[in-house]
């Protein structure tokens, strides 16, 4: 209900081709109340309202089974909600928003979010192309940072599509630099920029967010980019606000360009260009998308606004004991997500469809792989994992003589922690855990060979999927 509201008080709806409310609930009285909510917005929204319930999201997918009945189960596999009761879904519901949009570009709004434009001050002047994290800094309250709204286009959607689908060189006409300067492509590697080029596109768009970070802890603050860590600590205020409170900015100082997407509350995508699916289900989903995003376009870009959305979820959420823990086990399967980058620079196909065959070939070589090799690989990765972070957090703690106590005691704890989570990986009878956190060992390894041979399946059939579904929406595809 806040969210349209927002779009309806900040967004030019007369220009959106269509508005898609998908709908993943699982309670009846939740998808009664939203149903009802979204058929009493559409009356003051000036562009075509479309509610994808449960019922509409089945008859699409029937649809495309009758046109692609030798793809059905692919088809299910990526959005039928019916099959993943029990699991985490974001990527079946942005599964779903892919296949409405198959042709045309898509701006993606998480419902706990606020249509809505902040920036923040002290904007930099030289565009930046690199792949360093974004920067942060914290508040106490929401009160703090609303003197930061922009009166002036308050439209996150009209916004994101300022540069998506562009070439890079229309993509910096657009904020009035005809080129790349030095100082922007100071952190950049020689490898990224070895494979940009004046046509490089701008597949996805992103912003900052204000409010809630969207991580389930806050053990990521070290890994945050070594100015944000120094303007954090240089205040007790700003340190006890990273460590207890929720209200976070994360975002870019001047508009950013990265070879792959992070994680954005709005985001665009040009899906004129075959964009991959999302694994539908697990935590993480963002992550691994850019990773297959930029496996199947390598000399494409994306763009990182240099400003924020209000991202508050309802209830509001607060930080506690367990979320500054850093104690870990192995995550599997988030560890197969890593070995992407380096099949990535193995692979000498040029053309989408192509690249898609050789990530569907590797999760099927994942799927036949033994389950001892996988425990191994797991455990591996996450020793590996475990150590680097330990080296982090003592190289932080060496310099934080001067720091606040409060940011000394949390990375203390912190090597406490990850030094007893070394000793217990190590052990050899140490079960795989991870996610599902109802499954360990054999049974969860089990479970993910199943799944990867089914995602394997389903990016075979991807190309076929995504035309079918354009056809059925009435959109045209450009590639």
């Amino acid at each position: 209900k806040r969210l349209l509201a927002s779009i309806q008080q900040n967004c030019a709806t007369e220009k959106f081709h269509q508005l898609y409310i998908v709908d993943d609930s699982r309670k009846t009285e939740n998808i009664e109340q939203n149903r009802e909510l979204v058929a009493k917005a559409a009356f003051g929204l000036k562009t075509p309202v479309q509610y994808m319930g449960q019922n509409e999201q089945q008859k699409l997918l029937a649809q495309l089974s009758e046109k692609l009945p030798e793809h059905e189960k692919s088809i299910r596999y990526l959005a039928d909600q019916s099959l993943w009761r029990d699991q985490w879904t974001s990527g079946l519901a942005r599964n779903v928003a892919l296949l409405l949009s198959c042709g045309r570009r898509l701006v993606m709004l998480d419902d706990d979010t606020i249509c809505d434009v902040f920036e923040p001050g002290k904007l930099q002047s030289d565009i930046s192309i690199s792949e360093v994290a974004r920067e942060a800094d914290f508040f106490k309250s929401e009160h703090e940072w609303v003197g930061q709204r922009q009166a002036l286009n308050p439209d996150p959607v009209d916004r994101h599509m300022q540069c998506l689908g562009l070439p890079l060189t229309d993509a910096l006409n657009a904020f009035g630099q005809h080129q790349l300067k030095p100082a922007g492509l100071s952190s950049a590697s020689t490898h990224m920029l070895n494979k940009l080029n004046p046509a490089s596109r701008v597949l996805v768009t992103e912003c900052g967010s204000l409010g809630c970070p969207g991580t389930a802890s806050n053990t990521w603050l070290p890994d945050m980019s070594p100015n944000s860590i120094r303007h954090m600590i240089s205040s007790p205020e700003k340190t006890h606000n990273a460590l207890f409170s929720r209200m976070v900015w994360t975002g870019r100082l001047q508009p950013h360009f990265g070879a792959r997407p992070n994680m954005s509350q709005i985001t665009g995508f040009d899906n004129r260009a075959m964009l991959p699916p999302y694994f539908p289900i697990m935590r993480g989903e963002d992550r691994l998308f850019g990773y297959l995003l930029s496996f199947i376009f390598p000399n494409d870009l994306s763009l990182d606004y240099p400003w924020a959305i209000p991202h508050l979820p309802i209830p509001k959420r607060e930080w506690t004991d367990k979320d500054r823990m850093f104690k870990q086990g192995p995550s599997f399967p988030f560890f197969f997500s890593d070995k992407l980058l380096g099949l990535a620079s193995e692979c000498q196909a040029v053309d989408p469809v192509e690249r898609l065959r050789v990530l569907s070939s590797w999760f099927a070589d994942m799927a036949a792989a033994s389950n001892q090799h996988l425990f191994e690989n797991d455990r591996d990765s996450a020793l590996r994992n475990i150590s680097e972070q330990l080296k982090h957090l003592s190289k932080l703690l060496k310099e934080a003589d001067n720091a606040p106590r409060e940011w000394q005691d949390y990375l203390q704890n912190g090597i406490k922690q990850l030094g007893a989570s070394l000793g217990e990986i190590s052990a050899e009878d140490y079960p795989v855990k991870g996610w599902p956190v109802n499954m360990e060992g054999d049974e969860l390894i089990d479970f993910w060979r199943d799944n990867w041979a089914g995602f394997g399946d389903a990016l075979l059939a991807w190309p076929a999927i995504r035309s079918a579904a354009a056809e059925l929406v009435g959109n045209q595809l450009h590639s």
